[in-house]
């Protein structure tokens, strides 16, 4: 029986023979295997990247076999500023204030140079805070809107935005898991959140005066806590109210506005009275007026505009022939009840004087003289106005003749008679004599 057999370059093996090679030989095939492989699928993506765009993924893949294949350009001088990593902030609705209070718009931004020999990527951020830092040599601050406060920082990467928001002190590339390649420009946009008011009761306390602030405490009260400048409504005012004594609103249902502080004052006061203050003409020309003054106050007297013919104003009096209290024009009087002032003339054309003699004969002879000014109205007396008596017999009136009446003769007056008098007048008392 034949046995089949293989022929090989070392010579015609038995059919079935394993041809074995040494495990040495195995192990290096199978590397140089794997690392042909990995040359081919890492590195012909990046043989076509550009130069100037290189990144440190040249330094991850620097093995042997891939650096006839992909070069990293060391950067000219003048290509520096390409690789350069920017991280810009933005005020957005704010502003930047520097130590001097200046308000600025968008003026803060950090450039981070990428090493011209490498690696090609930004060194690590701190996100900064918005309470301060320097930019430039300068302070900065960052200045919410109005009502509104800082809530953090809005992260647009390379134009896109994120949906991140970075927090000061955080760091910006490892935390927030962003592209750290050079020319990656990073822009944090400040946002901003309303600033819900906190709004501060107090207790409201009111304090009751009589009359004044500075008169007689009465008492206080404390009303529910409420916001200072709000309105406490259904307040009893009048619990520490003095008889008679009134405060403004109702007795309840008032309302208590605690306008700048928590402490309301209550002044109780009386009912307001008052009085009248009259000016008569006393015959003189002018309109006569009544003013209602509040009683116990102080009132000034004040000129009327009256006026009188021959005759100049010399002031007020409380009676007609300045026989009462005097006042003058300008003067102030404290007002406790009602108060007519006349006014007070004196003539300014010369008078003459004149007589009236009144004579009683009958019994021991009696005179009674009077006087008045010539053109003046005169009324003539009566009996017992002069004080003439007789024993007996009844008074009939006056005569210019001592028996003119019986006789009929000479000119009768009768008491109480007015006429103008011009002249010198004797009288004579005209008795009814009994027989």
């Amino acid at each position: 029986m034949f046995q089949k057999s293989v022929k090989t370059k070392e010579g015609l093996l038995p059919d079935g023979a394993i041809v074995r090679r040494s495990k040495l030989a195995g192990i290096t095939i199978a590397l140089l295997t794997i690392l042909l492989v990995g040359c081919v699928m890492f590195i012909s993506p990046f043989a076509a990247i550009k130069a100037e765009a290189c990144t440190a993924y040249c330094y991850l893949l620097a093995c042997p076999p891939c650096k006839p294949v992909v070069v990293c350009p060391t950067p000219t001088p003048a290509q520096t500023p390409a690789y350069n990593a920017t991280v810009a902030y933005y005020s957005n609705m704010g502003k930047w204030a520097n130590a001097s209070g200046a308000i600025f718009s968008n003026r803060a931004y950090v450039n981070y140079p990428c090493s011209p020999s490498g690696p090609y990527y930004a060194i690590e951020h701190v996100v900064l805070s918005p309470d301060g830092f320097t930019y430039q040599g300068e302070f900065n601050k960052l200045v919410p809107p109005a009502g509104q406060k800082f809530f953090g920082w809005r992260i647009f990467q390379n134009g896109k935005d994120t949906g991140k928001i970075a927090m000061p002190g955080k760091r910006l590339f490892a935390d927030y898991n962003l592209l750290r390649e050079c020319g990656t420009t990073t822009y944090l946009t400040a946002e901003y959140d309303y600033i819900t008011p906190v709004v501060q009761k107090y207790p409201i306390y009111v304090y009751y005066y009589a009359d004044s602030t500075s008169g007689a405490y009465l008492g206080q009260d404390r009303l529910p806590d409420a916001e200072v400048g709000t309105a406490i409504n259904n307040v009893d005012l009048y619990k520490f109210a003095p008889p008679n004594y009134t405060v403004p609103g109702t007795r309840s249902g008032a309302t208590v506005v605690a306008a700048t502080t928590n402490i309301v004052y209550v002044v109780y006061t009386k009912p307001q009275v008052f009085r009248s203050v009259s000016y008569k003409t006393n015959g003189g020309s002018g309109t006569e007026r009544s003013f209602n003054i509040q009683d116990s106050t102080y009132y000034t007297i004040t000129d009327q505009g009256f006026y009188k013919n021959n005759a100049i104003f010399t002031g007020w009096n409380t009676k007609p022939d300045g026989t009462g209290t005097p006042y003058y024009n300008g003067q102030q009087v404290y007002v406790t009840g009602d108060l007519i002032l006349y006014a007070q003339w004196r003539d300014t054309v010369i008078k003459i004087p004149v007589y009236i003699t009144y004579i009683s004969l009958n019994g021991d002879m009696q005179v009674y003289t009077d006087m008045a000014y010539k053109g003046d109205s005169y009324r003539v007396k009566t009996q017992a106005e002069t004080g003439l008596t007789k024993f007996a017999g009844e008074f009939l009136g006056w005569n210019t003749l001592p028996n003119g009446n019986i006789y009929d003769i000479g000119t009768k007056y009768a008491p109480n008679y007015t006429f103008t008098i011009n002249d010198n007048l004797v009288l004579f008392a005209q008795w009814r004599i009994d027989t």
